[in-house]
């Protein structure tokens, strides 16, 4: 994944782009080295190139929310279930 900050504040995230070559007029995006173009840079942009792996956001909170729901349903059903024997 790669990001492009431009000067005027605005950015734009590639994610299929993992490569970034030099070409004669400026840079150029790609999915691999060698492999398929994904856009183009010149060298007068003035652009900030940004490459980091992709990553998650989680959150704590809903995350436990979710843990208790199941056990709290899963203890609910045993209950239920012993109940019919």
């Amino acid at each position: 994944m790669i990001t492009v900050r431009f000067p005027n504040g605005q950015a734009v995230t590639y994610n299929d782009a993992t490569h970034l070559i030099r070409s004669e007029d400026g840079w150029q995006l790609h999915t691999e080295k060698g492999g398929r173009w994904v856009a183009s840079i010149q060298s007068s942009a003035g652009v900030i190139v940004e490459a980091m792996p992709p990553c998650s956001v989680s959150n704590p909170i809903q995350d436990n929310f979710l843990r208790t729901l199941r056990s709290t349903l899963t203890a609910f059903l045993r209950n239920l279930l012993k109940g019919r024997q």
